[in-house]
């Protein structure tokens, strides 16, 4: 819309034109004059009656049509600016400005071809018309065809040199393709065209983002908020660099400045969810995150996050009620079936667990999830041979599949096969080499076959990995008396006691009391460890460490799948709120010019 001072100037031309009208009421031109004044004022139903009125008047309308054209596409009512531009070039069949128009009308009906093909003609009779490249390249770039787009825009910076938004441009289409260093080469030469605008900023602060150079990426988004202080979008941007450098508190910080903005910013609640989750802060991402569904309620990804967090906070039949809103808004969402089949398991509801991976199966054949957290169902109900059998089909599926060779491990070991269980935490290692809790588990199952030096080892490895795993220190220990060294062992159960565990519940859960160790393994501990291991009045029976991630496990006990219930769960998680939805959140670069701007 003009300003004040415009809007005067054609007030002004309106009365010149209105009067040359009644004065030659058959007289073309000041019918199309004025339906010119008229869309420049944004008044484009006194437009379309002035170009109506010269149509009428004219053997030779191309120029009318076009103007009713322009005016039916600024109202949105783009079908009547289609028929007119294709009316203007039928009078004037090399009419490259109408050609040119009609392709913007098709892009935004999506009619991509049809613009393209548009778009070439305009070009054939104006070769220079560098507009008509960007808007052929636009068309290639939504048909998915980026290395034709990436040639137009770079066909119109030769036209253009100066044009930042053919940079931007460019740089998007490097940037969907991949190619994250010439993306932040043309918004950079973009930004030394413009450097003042804002958006430039903030679409290269994405792109620094995907490459994982938060600093630059928060460089980029400060100089955004300096040149426009109530840019919200940098501020959720900010908060998603935050969050990624798991400076949770920050992103939190830059997610409530971009509500006070905009209150009602989707992306700011959601990205605020997810830091507080990862604080653990849960209800607080649950108020979130519910704010968001109110926004926004026919997005699945809101609902799967929400049911995550009741997940974690143990509101189980919310989780699923979550879940379950999201395969009805997605119906095949696989992913979604494999975390609400998780929280049946964990529920111990093993035939809903057993009834999602399957419904996973019939849809996605070639997926390995579905039949490891079924393998862990068939497990938790004794049935080991269907348990086997799903983690070979997983594994088939997925050779690379670590957890299907643990849940194998941990099923054999509960058949005490400890041989082929040691076997199948090996391959798991030799994929993982980093995760403690397969070195833990072999532990045991080496400890079990009394082979104690390989259960030392693996003991050792897990307290590399994570110094304060109570549960290695715990298990080594056992380890060290049955080899009876027996400092080694006082120095572990000491590390035990003094990370809050009761060592003396923990041991007669295992072996009764001290003299029932002598009477299972044939050696007679010494008075100062048999002292920390006496059982004593005020010590409580029931340790609450026995519900930690690394569950203790003894070599007369079944093995507990409650680890494994948990873990793939994360694994799958991850994968409906993956990097902190910087794909999702992909800034759109606003070019100023507008189709059917007079």
């Amino acid at each position: 819309m003009a300003n004040k001072a415009k809007m005067a100037h054609y007030e002004e031309a309106v009365k010149h034109f209105s009067r040359a009208i009644e004065l030659s009421p058959g007289f073309v031109m000041p019918y199309i004059y004025r339906g010119e004044v008229y869309h420049k004022m944004g008044k484009f139903d006194l437009a379309i009656r002035d170009y109506t009125e010269a149509i009428f008047w004219t053997s030779q309308p191309t120029r009318a049509y076009h103007g009713r054209g322009m005016a039916h596409g600024a109202k949105g009512d783009i079908d009547k600016a289609i028929e007119d531009f294709t009316k203007a070039m039928q009078y004037e069949p090399d009419y490259a400005e109408a050609y040119y128009q009609r392709a913007h009308a098709c892009v935004i009906k999506n009619e991509f071809d049809l613009a393209i093909e548009d778009c070439d003609k305009a070009i054939q009779l104006n070769p220079d018309a560098a507009n008509a490249y960007l808007l052929r390249g636009n068309a290639y770039s939504s048909k998915g065809d980026f290395d034709f787009a990436i040639m137009d825009y770079s066909k119109a910076i030769r036209l253009k040199p100066d044009d930042a938004d053919a940079y931007v441009l460019r740089g998007n289409a490097y940037d969907v393709k991949g190619d994250i260093d010439k993306a932040i080469a043309n918004y950079s030469k973009a930004i030394e065209l413009k450097p003042n605008d804002t958006n430039v900023y903030v679409v290269r602060c994405h792109v620094h983002l995907l490459k994982g150079d938060f600093d630059s990426a928060i460089t980029d988004c400060e100089s955004a908020i300096e040149r426009n202080p109530n840019a919200a979008y940098a501020y959720v941007i900010l908060g998603i660099v935050f969050s990624n450098k798991e400076d949770f508190d920050s992103a939190i910080v830059n997610y409530t400045k971009a509500m006070r903005l905009e209150p009602d910013n989707v992306h700011a609640y959601y990205g605020r969810g997810k830091a507080y989750s990862s604080k653990g802060i849960v209800d607080r991402a649950i108020e979130d995150y519910t704010k968001v569904i109110k926004l926004a309620p026919h997005h699945p990804e809101y609902y799967v996050s929400r049911g995550i967090a009741y997940r974690n906070k143990g509101d189980f039949d919310s989780a699923i009620a979550d879940y379950s809103k999201a395969i009805e808004l997605k119906p095949n969402d696989t992913d979604v079936y494999v975390v609400r089949g998780h929280v049946h398991l964990l529920k111990g509801d093993f035939e809903s667990a057993i009834a999602d991976c399957q419904k996973v199966i019939g849809l996605r054949r070639k997926a390995a999830d579905p039949y490891i957290i079924r393998a862990i169902a068939y497990s938790l109900q004794g049935d080991f041979d269907s348990a086997i059998t799903d983690c070979e089909s997983a594994i088939e599926r997925n050779p690379n599949a670590a957890y299907a060779y643990v849940i194998l491990g941990i099923t054999f070991s509960n058949k005490r096969d400890f041989d082929s269980a040691i076997a199948n935490y090996s391959k798991a290692i030799n994929l993982n080499p980093n995760e403690a809790i397969f070195y833990h588990n072999r532990g045991m199952a080496y400890f079990s076959k009394d082979e104690f030096d390989q259960a030392l080892k693996d003991y050792t490895k897990v307290l590399e990995l994570d110094s304060d795993c109570v549960p290695a220190y715990y298990n080594r220990a056992k380890a060290w008396l049955h080899q009876q060294e027996w400092e080694k062992a006082k120095a572990d159960l000491t590390a035990v006691r003094n990370r809050g565990t009761d060592i003396i519940s923990r041991f007669r859960k295992d072996y009764q009391s001290v003299a029932g160790f002598k009477r299972k393994t044939g050696v007679e501990l010494p008075g100062d460890i048999a002292a920390m291991l006496k059982q004593h009045d005020e010590q409580v029976p029931t340790p609450p460490m026995e519900r930690n991630l690394f569950e203790f496990q003894s070599g007369t006990e079944p093995y507990s799948f409650e680890d494994f219930a948990v873990m793939p769960l994360q694994q799958a998680e991850q994968s409906q709120t993956s990097l902190m939805e910087i794909s999702q959140l992909q800034p759109r670069y606003e070019i100023e010019h507008r189709p059917f701007a007079s």
